[in-house]
């Protein structure tokens, strides 16, 4: 194996995507995996960022998301990740006109 491919590959494991960039599913954290169980998988392409559930949160110059349909604490542990692939509770966000 070259020395690309090997980086490749570890690179690959440490993100938990498959070879089309899509998620493994038992390398997603298992607060997402809960939600895959739970509702199932939502559409295909759509991660959560695109979701009205998806919530994001400033404080000074900090930021974090969470999903407003998953218990939260004040904790990382429940933090969200905007490139999780969806769940089948996927609601589409509604996108605001500015101007």
């Amino acid at each position: 194996m070259c020395r690309s491919t090997q980086l490749l590959a570890i690179v690959i494991a440490l993100l938990g995507q498959g070879k089309a960039g899509h998620w493994v599913g038992s390398e997603l954290p298992s607060r997402i995996q809960e939600m895959h169980r739970a509702f199932g998988a939502g559409p295909a392409g759509q991660q959560c960022a695109d979701c009205r559930h998806f919530q994001r949160y400033h404080s000074r110059n900090k930021s974090w998301a969470k999903c407003a349909l998953t218990r939260q604490s004040g904790g990382a542990g429940t933090d969200w990740k905007a490139h999780w692939p969806v769940c089948g509770r996927f609601e589409m966000r509604e996108r605001v006109e500015r101007g």
